[in-house]
């Protein structure tokens, strides 16, 4: 919980210390390897350190973690964790102008959250899609495909805050 709180704050690199010592087993003790939330605490950290990496611009650790996550995720069928990897995978391949690798990746995530029903995160990555579209100069497609990602994401989303907008 530390963690996350430092993530969503923007405070990165007092995220990523706490995230590693959460991997580490610094921070939760009680989790031991036979516990049954022990893969998805695995899966959700890495994520995270995933997040935290990217948003400093630590690529190549940003990759490393989301593969661990990703690993973890697929080994134990979690398939909306596999999805949501998948689309931070893609986010970073956009980033870094590697358009064809994003597709795959964000396509994949669109596919597995929508049918797991995570329509917040497919709505994601069907912008990052629809940019994708736009940038290649197909601007119908990328018009409809920002009006699917609105469709999606508009009765899931919640209600807007003027305070947290600030």
């Amino acid at each position: 919980l530390k963690s996350w709180a430092k993530n969503k704050a923007r405070e990165f690199p007092d995220a990523i210390l706490t995230l590693h010592a959460a991997l580490r087993g610094d921070i939760i003790p009680e989790l031991k390897p036979g516990d049954t939330l022990n893969a998805r605490h695995q899966v959700w950290t890495w994520n995270t350190l995933g997040l935290a990496y990217k948003n400093v611009g630590m690529y190549d650790s940003a990759f490393y973690a989301f593969k661990q996550g990703l690993a973890i995720a697929e080994r134990n069928h979690d398939d909306i964790y596999v999805g949501i990897i998948e689309g931070n995978i893609g986010d970073i391949y956009f980033k870094l102008h590697q358009f064809d690798s994003a597709k795959v990746y964000l396509q994949h995530d669109v596919e597995v959250c929508m049918a797991q029903k995570e329509f917040l995160n497919a709505s994601l990555s069907m912008q990052w899609l629809a940019r994708i579209s736009a940038r290649d100069g197909h601007f119908a497609q990328a018009l409809e495909q920002i009006r699917e990602a609105y469709r999606v994401a508009l009765p899931h989303a919640p209600p807007y805050d003027p305070h947290l907008a600030e």
